[in-house]
């Protein structure tokens, strides 16, 4: 079978449709920010994947979501061990529509992060020193069988949906769900109101991982290190906390961008 494409004359914006998308298991947005240059031509929001994969070291979990909660398994699932990369190249293949190459936006895909300890698979030689105090996995995403187009050069919106399922076949009727699922935000009226960021003196305190001196200390050291011809590069960072009351994920999103879109 041929994915659906439709059209579709809908007023949302991508971050009108992810607003709605706070309950849905897996929703992504991934959107230009300079609308109107180039390289920002399309955004895309896609939500409900048929399967999820995520790695911690070589303990690779492959499952497929329960629909009421967000990236938590319906069941236990396949575990593997081994390369990430490997076991992720091989779903991708699975899941791959050969025979749709030609067009100029995904008709669905593997939308998560990759997190930087992943490297380890790819330089076997480099250390692995980073607590994961946060214990987030080193890579997440989910496969998806359908998404919203959001084509910002001409100001025209399509849904996409290819009836692909977690067994690798594809079929009409799990396509026509998925395109009445995203015609009903589309079309319908809800939408959740950003909250516009506060005052700057309203803001709570926050912490940093590191204070002045640790930083300065660090700087120092660093550059020692390029003097020696050890390396020619770092990237100092340092973590920033800070209590998020009364609000959401979306909300800091929408406050974020809103002071720098």
């Amino acid at each position: 079978m041929r994915p659906f494409i439709l059209e579709i004359a809908a007023s949302k914006s991508p971050d009108d449709l992810a607003s709605m998308l706070a309950d849905e298991a897996g929703a992504v947005l991934l959107r230009s920010s300079l609308f109107g240059t180039p390289h920002s031509r399309y955004s895309f929001v896609a939500a409900r994947p048929f399967l999820t994969f995520e790695s911690f070291g070589s303990r690779c979990s492959v499952t497929r979501p329960n629909p009421g909660d967000p990236w938590r398994p319906a069941g236990e699932g396949e575990i593997h061990y081994g390369n990430p990369w490997h076991v992720l190249d091989s779903l991708m293949a699975r899941y791959e529509l050969l025979d749709e190459l030609d067009l100029p936006f995904p008709l669905g895909g593997c939308f998560g992060y990759w997190g930087y300890d992943l490297k380890n698979f790819v330089e076997p030689r480099l250390p692995r020193r980073a607590v994961n105090d946060l214990e987030i996995a080193d890579c997440q995403v989910g496969f998806y069988d359908s998404l919203v187009v959001f084509d910002h050069s001409i100001d025209k919106t399509w849904i996409v949906s290819t009836g692909l399922g977690a067994d690798g076949m594809r079929t009409i009727d799990r396509a026509e769900q998925k395109v009445a699922f995203w015609r009903e935000k589309l079309l319908g009226t809800e939408i959740k109101t950003p909250v516009l960021p506060r005052p700057l003196n309203q803001v709570p305190s926050f912490h940093s991982s590191l204070n002045r001196n640790e930083f300065i200390e660090r700087t120092q050291r660093i550059q020692t290190y390029i003097h020696a011809g050890d390396i020619y590069q770092a990237n100092l960072s340092h973590r920033i906390s800070m209590p998020l009351r009364n609000a959401s994920a979306w909300d800091l999103f929408a406050r974020l961008t809103a002071v720098s879109p």
